[in-house]
């Protein structure tokens, strides 16, 4: 992706289309979601899923957040026992490691959640700077800064990762007053979804601003800091970049509000179809699918989808294109093809799916050497058998 410079405006500044309001509202009220502000969010994302029933866009949400936001794990849990009662949707979380404080750190978090700077600085610490960075994610701003204190003020990356995570502005003060530079932290203020904390970093470092990635954003469930990067920074193929992402949502606004061909052309001739099969993000191509897509359709070097993603090992996504009649003997410019491409990566099971749907077994590879001499050289027993049992040779 190539990106030119960008004003210095602010991630406030982003315009949000009447189209995507309701999604950036739900997104970050799931974001900010507290005991004070969980019936208003069961009620808001209730109401969406009732509306616009995209049960994918709140499941990608609640994952990001329960994995960003260690501090919050107990109150989403209840969220989401709460607007399963609301709507009848049962999402599940998985359990967050960063969540989880080891039994020797119990010490330092009872501390720690009451902010107690005294007693925090007279417990033995045998976990280096772990205990400064709980206080900067968990906002205890007298525990950040006697630590800090007590282990010769060096502000390490470990510990600006910990303070954009948190996003507390009491403790960026304390970093800034301290002489620490956030140069650099844009992006993982945007994973982070901590968007304020995004509106300082951009007045500070302003050439900052083009490092924003329209995708990562996307996947970070960070739509208003998308919408910003899409606004003011040059994106050669936002539609590919939103099948990276893994945004239905942003492709379903592009194709519909700003009339983008479902088989646009990017980089190198590729497809958003294409993309999304060698990505593995089958909701996505069974998406693009849907809406027209190409099941057929040849990049720069004659590559279709299914070669992509043979190539890949996404078996769920070659049944769907086979499921759509694409043609399993497409050949690359250089004569391989679907076959030749799993057997390179020993995916057996694509190679099986193919075989029983017609796939030419004995094709070369761009070398001129055989599938079974591939398989045989690599060591990949199973596939060599295979191969042979159904009539492949050298």
């Amino acid at each position: 992706m190539r990106h030119t410079h960008s004003t210095s405006k602010k991630i406030s500044d982003a315009m949000i289309p009447a189209e995507l309001q309701l999604y950036v509202t739900v997104e970050e009220s799931l974001w900010s979601l507290s005991q004070r502000s969980m019936k208003s969010a069961v009620d808001l994302t209730a109401a969406f899923l009732k509306m616009k029933g995209d049960e994918r866009f709140i499941a990608e949400a609640i994952r990001n957040v329960n994995f960003r936001r260690p501090t919050n794990v107990s109150v989403l849990v209840e969220f989401l026992k709460q607007l399963e009662k609301a709507c009848g949707i049962k999402f599940k979380v998985d359990p967050n490691p960063s969540a989880l404080i080891p039994q020797e750190m119990k010490p330092f978090m009872d501390q720690i959640l009451n902010d107690n700077a005294e007693k925090v600085t007279k417990i033995k610490n045998t976990f280096g700077t772990s205990p400064i960075e709980l206080s900067a994610i968990y906002g205890a701003k007298k525990c950040f800064t006697a630590l800090l204190d007590k282990n010769g003020g060096q502000i390490t990356p470990d510990i600006l990762d910990a303070v954009v995570s948190g996003g507390n502005s009491d403790i960026l003060d304390e970093c800034f007053k301290r002489g620490a530079s956030f140069k650099g932290y844009l992006m993982a203020a945007v994973e982070f979804h901590r968007n304020d904390l995004c509106d300082i970093f951009l007045e500070k470092y302003p050439e900052d601003s083009t490092t924003i990635e329209f995708p990562v954003a996307l996947a970070a469930s960070n739509m208003r800091a998308a919408l910003y990067a899409l606004q003011f920074n040059k994106i050669d193929f936002p539609f590919h970049e939103a099948v990276n992402g893994g945004s239905i949502t942003m492709i379903k606004y592009l194709m519909e509000t700003k009339g983008m061909n479902v088989d646009c052309k990017g980089e190198s001739g590729r497809t958003p179809l294409m993309i999304a099969s060698s990505i593995g993000e089958y909701d996505v191509a069974k998406y693009l699918l849907d809406h027209g897509a190409d099941v057929n359709a040849k990049d720069s070097t004659g590559t279709t989808a299914i070669i992509y993603a043979s190539y890949y090992n996404y078996l769920p996504i070659v049944e769907l294109l086979i499921e759509r009649k694409a043609d399993v003997n497409a050949l690359r410019e250089n004569g391989e093809n679907a076959i030749t491409a799993a057997v390179a990566v020993n995916a057996l099971e694509i190679v099986k799916m193919l075989r029983w749907n017609e796939c030419i077994i004995q094709q070369k590879n761009a070398d001129g050497v055989s599938n079974l001499k591939v398989a045989r050289d690599n060591g990949f027993k199973e596939m060599a058998e295979f191969l042979k049992n159904n009539g492949a040779t050298d």
